[in-house]
C-alpha cells in the first residue's frame, strides 16, 4: 500500500499521455472485461442496500499507474486495497462505495458499458427510485408490489456471484413477508455506444492477449509463425453484442478478423478456460503487423502491463524485417522464446525442416555453397546470406584451412556466430 499511497501523492496529470477523453474510454473498456457492479442487501430483515463497484488487477508497477490516474479521473473518490487472490498473486482492487459515489461519479464516468454491466446500471437506477418511493407510502398493496420490484431487481443482477449473497431470494421474501407479484416492467436495452479502438485497447487490458503461435505444415515441412490478436469472453448473448460491435470495428479498419466459439489452433484459449468463449482472433502477419501494430503503437502509452506482450512483436517484427525467421538458428530462438508446451516435437519439427532445406545443397548446410577457381575448380566454401540479413559474405578457402572438411567447420561457426550476433542485436526488449 505504501507505493500506491505514494504513487497517488506524486502523481501529475501534466505528465500522462493521452487525453481525459481518450483515458474514460480506456477505462470503460477495462471495466468491460474486468470491473464489477451491483447491490446487496445489507440485512435478511428490512431493504437498506449498499452498492458495489470494484475494479482489479495483478499487482504490478504498471497496474498501480493505471489505477492511480483512474483515481483522479474519478475526483479521488474510491479506495485502494492490496488482496491475495485464490492463485497467491497480489491482486490490487479500486472500490467506489456509497449511492452518491455511484451517482455522482460512476455513473457519470463508465457511460460506455454494456451487456449486464450496462443492464445493471438501469436497474440500480430503478432500485434506489423504488426504495425512495417505498420511504414515501402508506399503501400496503402497492408497498407489497414495490418491494417485490425490488427484490426482485436485486436478484436480476446476474453479475453477483452466489458467495456474495447470503441469502436466498426465497429467504428473503419470506422473512419480509412479501407476496410474489408480476415481475418488473422496467424496459432493458443495450447501450447505442459505438467502441473505439482506445475502448477496444482497454478491452485487451482486462481479457485480450498478443502473441506468437507456431503452425506445423506437414506437407512442406514448414514452421509457420502465426502473429495473434485476441480478445475474449464468456459465451452469452449479452456479450456477443458488444463482441460483434468490436469485429465490426476492427474489420472497418481494413483488417480481417473472426469472433469463434469452439476450438481453435491457439492452446492458450483451448486450455485456459473451463466455460464455453467467444474469441475474437487477428492473426497472421498482415491482419496483426500490417492492422494491429500500428495502432498499439500509437497508442503504446495506453498499454501499461501488456507492454511487454507488444515489445515481443516489435521484436517478432525485427526478425521477419532481417529475414532471421528463416534460418535454423532464428527458428530455434523464436521456438524457444515463446515455449510451446510440447517443446520437444517442435524441436524434432526443426530438424524436418532443416533436413529439407539442406537436402539439395552440396553442403548439407543452409547458407554455405562451394565457390570455384577461375579453372572451375571447387576451391572453398563461402558463406552468404540472404540480401535482406544485411551480412557480409564470407570465403573460406580449403588450402588455408587444411582441407574441405575443416574449412567446412569454419565456415559453418562464421555462419553461426553471425547469425548470433544478428539475433542478440535485435533481442533488445
Amino acid at each position: 500500500m505504501v507505493a500506491i499511497q505514494t504513487a497517488v501523492a506524486n502523481y501529475d496529470p501534466i505528465n500522462t499521455s493521452g487525453t481525459p477523453e481518450e483515458f474514460q474510454a480506456l477505462a470503460n473498456g477495462f471495466f468491460q472485461a474486468e470491473g464489477f457492479v451491483g447491490v446487496l442487501f445489507r440485512d435478511l430483515i428490512g431493504f437498506s442496500l449498499f452498492p458495489l463497484m470494484s475494479i482489479n488487477q495483478l499487482y504490478t508497477p504498471e497496474s498501480v499507474a493505471f489505477f492511480v490516474r483512474l483515481h483522479y479521473a474519478l475526483d479521488c473518490v474510491g479506495v485502494f486495497s492490496v488482496v491475495v487472490n485464490d492463485s497467491g498473486n497480489l491482486m490490487i482492487v479500486y472500490r467506489l462505495k456509497g449511492w452518491t459515489a455511484f451517482f455522482n461519479t460512476f455513473v457519470p464516468y463508465f457511460t460506455m458499458l454494456f451487456g449486464l454491466k450496462y443492464t445493471a446500471l438501469l436497474c440500480i437506477a430503478r432500485i434506489h427510485q423504488i426504495i425512495n418511493t417505498i420511504s414515501l407510502n402508506n399503501n400496503t398493496l402497492l408497498l407489497n408490489d414495490l418491494r417485490y420490484e425490488l427484490v426482485s431487481l436485486v436478484y436480476s443482477l446476474t453479475s453477483l456471484t452466489s458467495s456474495r449473497r447470503m441469502y436466498t431470494m426465497e429467504e428473503k421474501l419470506l422473512a419480509n413477508r412479501i407476496n410474489p407479484t408480476a415481475s418488473s416492467n422496467l424496459n432493458m436495452f443495450e447501450n447505442t455506444y459505438t467502441p473505439t479502438f482506445v475502448w477496444i485497447l482497454g478491452f485487451f487490458l482486462g481479457d485480450g492477449s498478443l502473441f506468437l503461435s507456431l503452425k506445423w505444415l506437414s506437407k512442406e515441412d514448414l514452421i509457420h509463425f502465426i502473429p495473434v490478436f485476441a480478445l475474449v469472453q464468456k459465451v452469452a448473448t449479452y456479450n456477443l453484442h458488444f463482441m460483434t460491435l468490436m469485429m465490426e470495428f476492427i474489420k472497418s479498419l481494413g483488417v480481417n478478423c473472426n469472433i469463434y466459439t469452439g476450438s481453435t489452433e491457439y492452446d492458450i484459449f483451448d486450455e485456459s478456460y473451463k466455460t464455453p468463449m467467444y474469441k475474437l482472433i487477428v492473426e497472421g502477419q498482415l491482419g496483426v503487423i500490417l492492422g494491429i501494430i500500428p495502432l498499439l503503437t500509437q497508442y503504446h502509452h495506453f498499454l501499461y502491463w501488456k507492454l511487454p506482450q507488444y515489445h515481443t512483436m516489435l521484436w517478432f517484427i525485427r526478425l521477419v524485417e532481417t529475414g532471421s525467421h528463416l534460418c535454423y538458428l532464428g527458428i530455434l530462438y523464436v521456438i524457444d522464446y515463446i515455449k510451446p508446451k510440447d517443446i520437444a516435437k517442435w524441436y524434432e519439427r526443426l530438424e524436418l525442416w532443416s533436413a529439407r532445406v539442406t537436402s539439395a545443397r552440396v553442403s548439407g548446410q543452409q547458407y554455405i555453397t562451394p565457390y570455384q577457381n577461375n579453372n572451375r575448380q571447387i576451391v572453398g566454401w563461402r558463406v552468404r546470406f540472404p540480401v535482406i540479413m544485411g551480412l557480409r559474405m564470407a570465403n573460406f578457402p580449403f588450402t588455408k584451412h587444411g582441407g574441405d572438411k575443416a574449412a567446412l567447420t569454419a565456415a559453418i561457426l562464421h555462419r553461426d556466430t553471425t547469425i548470433s550476433t544478428l539475433l542478440k542485436s535485435i533481442d533488445k526488449y
